[in-house]
């Protein structure tokens, strides 16, 4: 769940250790979609934030709630770091939201 990890330079370190411990397949449950653009979830993300806090965060956007979730395009910071070691093999979208997609990644042979 991805989507939790707020500092861009630790999402990306992540993913890179994920490369290097994962032997033949990364499976990442990740949005590919930014819910937080749809202003229903946004606001409910808004009100979770304050309710949290007592405040509204200062680094809101709709990209981010500031405190507790933020979206990225998966595919294209992933796919990256990723290659050439694993290819994208499937994704599955996750349909009652449609905000979620499961991707599988594979190892290349050498």
């Amino acid at each position: 769940m991805l989507w939790h990890i707020i500092d861009d330079e630790i999402y990306t370190k992540t993913l890179k250790n994920i490369k290097q411990y994962a032997k033949r397949n990364i499976l990442i449950f990740t949005w590919h979609k930014n819910p937080l653009a749809n202003p229903l979830i946004g606001l409910l993300a808004l009100a979770i934030a304050f309710k949290k806090t007592g405040k509204f965060p200062r680094d809101w956007s709709f990209i981010s709630d500031g405190n507790y979730q933020k979206y990225r395009p998966f595919l294209e910071i992933a796919e990256p770091i990723f290659k050439p070691e694993f290819s994208l093999i499937e994704s599955h979208i996750w349909e009652p939201g449609k905000y979620h997609t499961l991707y599988i990644f594979q190892r290349n042979e050498s």
